[in-house]
């Protein structure tokens, strides 16, 4: 009998210990380890060196790392969303029911991971090493319940024949701490207003508003408006010294296969191929916007090969040569681009009805050999209306028909140039560094 309940307490003992194994505390250092294999991080360093490097581990107010301590949710939450190119400075998302305090440190990251369906529970909690895996898998892999989704998308756009869309937005400079003479650049706000009508395969109506509040200026309004057909492409721009709007026309090599841009099919793949280490989707379930059932597709992801990304694009659109030289000069400013974008889906016609887009596009830290004072860029846009096949007549204004032939060959040129003189002013850094250091090494 003594054998048996003996028997009867050790059985009980393991049952009770069962749910224990596995589930080990996750420590800082582990979870940073994770962290860059999940995200496909590459680096001689050390994975929590590589993340300090990159600046998304700062530690504790001490200056210390404290790897060995258990990580709390919110210290994952955080870590993540700064991989995936979140930032400090980004303002919350308005909608999102989260019981957290607004002024806690980590608001901002837990309400966006919160809300693309990313991460829930309590901040302050630590993790398990079960936990702190099943965070990041789904955090750097797609939905494959989205599957099913994206195919009835790309089948039901196949049938669009006419669009009309309405965008909204605004857009931030951050200023980069520390740097030099920031104060003397202006916190200027950025409105804008895009009414685009399209008619496939290859006519399109662009009329786009841009206001900037400028200290001490004032509220300036610039228009600019957009046409394509016949295989051209026509814009009005405010051109010259006094700002005077102008009809210009753009080469037509720049842009060699404008119905290939246009089509709506190949869009609708959500993510390009080639880019699924990057951009990553979720299936939030589904809402109602005026009183129509929606799914809600979320896509978000970071990209720092910028190269590799809009040769992606490009090639997907059937771009020029010309316009990836043109682009390639422009992205040495850039560091890395991260994209946040919930599509309100409709249920019975599989058609965007409106999205939310949200952008940050983090700059170099130098630009032509010069410190750059600003960090990043901030771009919040909505899609407010979409309206299919109604009936849109496109045509070109008489006075558009004799618009002046825009030749971009002098700005490549000097791009060129500019870009040249970089590398020699490198050389001329690293030489002045060696010169400092052998300096040192003397005293």
């Amino acid at each position: 009998m003594k054998k048996i309940v003996l028997l009867l307490v050790m059985v009980l003992v393991l049952l009770t210990a069962a749910p224990l194994y596995g589930q080990e505390e996750l420590s800082r250092g582990e979870f940073a380890a994770m962290l860059v294999e999940a995200s496909k991080m590459e680096s001689d360093l050390s994975p929590a060196d590589l993340l300090v490097q990159k600046g998304i581990m700062k530690g504790y107010p001490d200056g210390e790392l404290y790897l060995d301590r258990g990580i709390t949710r919110m210290e994952a939450i955080a870590l993540t969303a700064k991989t995936l190119g979140m930032a400090d400075s980004v303002v919350p998302p308005v909608e999102g029911d989260i019981s957290l305090d607004k002024e806690h440190w980590g608001y901002t990251f837990y309400s966006w991971l919160n809300i693309f369906g990313l991460m829930d529970g309590n901040p302050d909690d630590l993790l398990t090493e079960e936990e702190g895996s099943a965070f990041l898998e789904k955090a750097f892999s797609s939905d494959p319940e989205a599957t099913p989704l994206l195919e009835n998308i790309k089948t039901n756009v196949a049938n669009i024949e006419s669009l009309r869309s309405v965008v909204s937005g605004n857009m931030k400079m951050i200023l980069r701490p520390g740097a030099e003479n920031t104060e003397e650049i202006p916190q200027m706000d950025f409105q804008m207003k895009t009414i685009q009508e399209m008619v496939l395969p290859a006519s399109m109506h662009q009329l786009s508003t841009i206001i900037i509040d400028i200290p001490d200026m004032g509220k300036q309004e610039i228009t600019s408006e957009m046409y394509l057909v016949d295989g051209k492409i026509y814009q009005q721009l405010p051109l010259g010294e006094t700002g005077e709007m102008q009809w210009v026309l753009y080469p037509e090599e720049l842009f060699p296969d404008l119905e290939q841009m246009m089509n709506l099919e190949e869009a609708s793949s959500t993510i390009p191929e080639g880019m699924e280490d990057y951009l990553h989707y979720q299936l939030l379930g589904t809402t109602e916007i005026n009183g129509e059932e929606v799914y809600q597709l979320a896509t978000y992801g970071r990209v720092d090969d910028l190269d590799l990304f809009f040769e992606t694009i490009t090639e997907q659109l059937g771009s020029s040569q010309q316009i990836m030289e043109f682009l390639g000069q422009g992205l040495a400013v850039i560091d890395s681009m991260s994209l946040w974008c919930i599509e309100y889906i409709g249920a019975d016609d599989y058609l965007t009805k409106s999205a939310d887009i949200f952008l940050i596009i983090t700059l170099a830290e130098e630009i032509a050999g010069e410190p750059n004072p600003l960090e990043a860029i901030q771009m919040n846009m909505k899609v407010e209306e979409f309206n299919y096949n109604e009936e849109i007549i496109i045509e070109l204004p008489e006075e558009a028909q004799n618009a002046t032939l825009m030749d971009f060959s002098e700005l490549l040129q000097e791009q060129e140039q500019l870009q040249e003189q970089m590398p020699e002013q490198e050389q001329l850094q690293e030489q002045s560094e060696e010169e400092i250091e052998t300096e040192e090494e003397i005293e």
